[in-house]
C-alpha cells in the first residue's frame, strides 16, 4: 500500500513493489500498535497529499462518529396520547436474511439506542427461512415492542417466480426486491399502517435521533426522506431510466423538470443519467404512495422486465411521480451504510459547541465512488480491508482506548 500509490499505472516495478509490501506487512507485524499508528502518521506524509488526501478523509469522517458515538440519548418524548397515536400510523421494517445475522444485530442496536429509545413505533422484523438466534437476542437486550414475521413462499406478499438461467437464490434476492417495492406495503396498508421507516441490515445510526423523522415529514408537507446519496456504477443501472421513459409515453406521462435535471441536456438515458439515486437502506416514506394507481402501474411493468432489483429504480419512481418539494433529506444526524457516509458536524463536538456549528453542517462521501476512481482506487481498497472492517468491528486497540477515554 505504501508503494503502490507513487504509480497511477500498472509498473514494470510491480513484482519490486509486492516484495516491498509484503515487507512492511512481515515489519508491521512485530510493531506495537503505537508504532504501526506513529509509522503510518509518518509515512502519509511522504506520499503524495493530492492522492491520499480524499481517502484520509473518509477515513476520518467514518471512524470519528463511531469513537464519539453517544451510549445515551437524551428524549423529547410525545405525550402517551400522541405517542399511541404515532403507533398506530407509523411502523419500522427490517427485512432479514440469515446471511445477515451480524449486519442486522448491529442494526437493530443502532437504531434502538439512537431512535426506537425515544420515539416507540412498532416495529417488524421480517425474515424468510430461520430467524438467526443473534437478532433475537439481540431484540430481547432493546425491550422494544419488536413483532417477527416469517415470509412463506407462495404467500400474497412473498411471491418467489420461476427464474430462467437463474440459481434459487437469485430468484430469492428477486422476490425481496419483489417485497420491497410491491409486498411491504401492501402489508402494511392491510393493518392500517400510513407511515414506514425502512432500514437495511448493515446500516448505522451513529448519532442521536432528535426529532421525530416521521412527523417531521409530516409537519413540513413531505412525503419521503432519505440520508444520503449513493454513487452506483456498471451494468446494475443500465437500460433503467430507458425503461422509465417507454412507460412515461404508453401513459402519456411527462416526465417533471427535476427529473430532467439529474440527466445531461435533459435526454433521458442511462449514459446521461447521473447515477447518484438516493440510498434505500434507510428511508421514511408513505405507504400511500407506493400503493398509488401510477406508481404501482409502473412497477408492475418493471416487475415484467424482470427490474425490480436494478439499482436506481426507487430514486427514478420517485423522480417521476413525486413533487421535488416533497423529498427530504434528513441531515441532522450521523449515518452510515455499505460506503455510504452522511456525518452532521455537531455530533463531533461538545453540545455546548454545536451551536457555533451551522444547523444543517455534514460531511458526506461515498467508498465505492473513491473505490471506482482511479486515483484513489488502491488506497481506498486498502482503507476498507485495513481500518473500516477493524474499526467496524471494533477490533482496533487504539479505537477502544478512545472509546474507553471518552
Amino acid at each position: 500500500f505504501w508503494l503502490k500509490p507513487l504509480w497511477l499505472k500498472p509498473s514494470p516495478f510491480e513484482p519490486l513493489t509486492r516484495l516491498a509490501t509484503e515487507g512492511a506487512r512481515s515489519l508491521m507485524g512485530s510493531m506495537g500498535p503505537l508504532s504501526v499508528l506513529v509509522l503510518a502518521i509518518a509515512l502519509s506524509f511522504a506520499l503524495p497529499l493530492w492522492r491520499v488526501w480524499p481517502v484520509i478523509k473518509f477515513g476520518f469522517f467514518h471512524a470519528a462518529p463511531s469513537v464519539f458515538e453517544p451510549t445515551r440519548c437524551p428524549c423529547q418524548r410525545s405525550s402517551p396520547a400522541d405517542e399511541g397515536a404515532g403507533r398506530s400510523r407509523h411502523a419500522v421494517a427490517i427485512f432479514v436474511r440469515e446471511s445477515d445475522e451480524n449486519l442486522t444485530a448491529s442494526t437493530l442496536e443502532s437504531l434502538g439506542r439512537h431512535v426506537l429509545g425515544c420515539f416507540r413505533r412498532d416495529t417488524f422484523v421480517f425474515h424468510v427461512g430461520a430467524l438467526p438466534e443473534g437478532v433475537r437476542e439481540t431484540v430481547r437486550k432493546m425491550g422494544q415492542p419488536v413483532r417477527f414475521h416469517r415470509l412463506v413462499s407462495g404467500s400474497d406478499h412473498w411471491l418467489v417466480g420461476p427464474l430462467k438461467n437463474g440459481t434459487e437464490e437469485v430468484a430469492n434476492r428477486y422476490a425481496a426486491a419483489r417485497w420491497a417495492f410491491i409486498g411491504l406495503f401492501d402489508f402494511l396498508h392491510e393493518r392500517g399502517y400510513e407511515w414506514v421507516m425502512s432500514v437495511f441490515p448493515g446500516a448505522r445510526f451513529l448519532s442521536c435521533v432528535h426529532s421525530d423523522p416521521f412527523r417531521q415529514l409530516e409537519a413540513n408537507g413531505h412525503a419521503h426522506g432519505y440520508r444520503v446519496h449513493r454513487q452506483v456504477f456498471g451494468k446494475i443501472v443500465a437500460g433503467m431510466p430507458e425503461l422509465l421513459l417507454d412507460h412515461a409515453r404508453r401513459e402519456g406521462l411527462e416526465p417533471p423538470p427535476h427529473l430532467l435535471s439529474r440527466f445531461k441536456g435533459g435526454n433521458v438515458t442511462s449514459e446521461t443519467w447521473d447515477r447518484r439515486p438516493y440510498d434505500m437502506s434507510f428511508m421514511v416514506t408513505k405507504v400511500a404512495f407506493w400503493r398509488s394507481k401510477k406508481v404501482r402501474s409502473w412497477l408492475l411493468a418493471a416487475d415484467r422486465a424482470r427490474a425490480l432489483h436494478a439499482s436506481g429504480l426507487q430514486t427514478l419512481t420517485l423522480l417521476m411521480f413525486m413533487r421535488d418539494s416533497e423529498i427530504h433529506r434528513f441531515q441532522d444526524w450521523s449515518y452510515l451504510c455499505a460506503g455510504a457516509l452522511g456525518v452532521a458536524l455537531h455530533s463531533l463536538v461538545p453540545s455546548a459547541l454545536a451551536g457555533l456549528l451551522p444547523e444543517h453542517g455534514e460531511w458526506a462521501g461515498d467508498l465505492n465512488e473513491l473505490k471506482e476512481d482511479p486515483r484513489y482506487r488502491h488506497e481506498a481498497t486498502w482503507l476498507f480491508r485495513n481500518i473500516m472492517t477493524p474499526v467496524n468491528r471494533r477490533q482496533y486497540w487504539v479505537f477502544r482506548i478512545l472509546k474507553y477515554v471518552r
